[in-house]
């Protein structure tokens, strides 16, 4: 019998963040909560993006963007 070789790979998971820039930092706290659900299912999170906002654009309000 032959035996077949398995290759296991490890997810990998770029967080992307959002806030308004009023100064809280409330969307790092959020970021750091997601990075550790991610290593709880064993996932890497191989970097960070943030972007601050002056006020929220209501054109992407509720939709949904893909990378």
């Amino acid at each position: 019998m032959q035996r077949t070789k398995l290759t296991v790979y490890q997810q990998r998971v770029l967080l992307v963040g959002v806030g308004l820039s009023s100064g809280n930092s409330s969307g790092n706290n959020s970021l750091d909560e997601l990075a550790s659900l991610v290593d709880t299912i064993g996932a890497k999170v191989v970097d960070r993006i943030t972007q601050q906002r002056t006020k929220p654009d209501m054109t992407r309000t509720g939709r949904r963007h893909h990378i």
